[in-house]
């Protein structure tokens, strides 16, 4: 018998297995296609948040998505924590100096934005005075 024969035939059942899925070529791409959006889905806070990853205000950095601190500490009359979105706190960090590295999306899914809100309802207004009723997605 040769060497290769010999290894096939003691080879673990797992192993069997495993040479097996690795012939089934759709198989081979589904599994990494998974693995993507596995790893793609573990970093969803840092791809959609409403915070910054990084903020620098008078010198100092900040990490908003670790930690977000009170409006107060940027020159806001709240000690509430910082609303990103506020046009006072964006002024703020337009100033020279100040800046900060936002998520691609900034849209976060605990954060309800009352103007896209406002838009679906005039939708369903308008469609409903036309006496018709759309199918809509969302």
């Amino acid at each position: 018998m040769t060497a290769p024969a010999a290894a096939r035939t003691h080879a673990s059942p797992n192993r069997r297995m495993w040479n097996r899925f690795q012939r089934n070529r759709l198989g081979v791409w589904s599994l990494r296609f998974f693995i993507a959006m596995l790893v793609v889905s573990a970093f969803a806070e840092v791809l959609s948040n409403d915070k910054p990853l990084v903020a620098r205000y008078d010198g100092e950095l900040f990490f908003p998505i670790v930690h977000n601190d009170p409006e107060v500490r940027f020159g806001g009359d709240f000690h509430t924590p910082t609303d990103w979105s506020d046009p006072f706190i964006a002024e703020q960090f337009a100033r020279p100096g100040n800046w900060m590295l936002r998520a691609p999306n900034r849209h976060s899914a605990a954060v309800t934005s009352f103007r896209i809100l406002l838009s679906r309802r005039r939708f369903l207004i308008r469609t409903a005075r036309n006496g018709r009723i759309r199918s809509m997605a969302y």
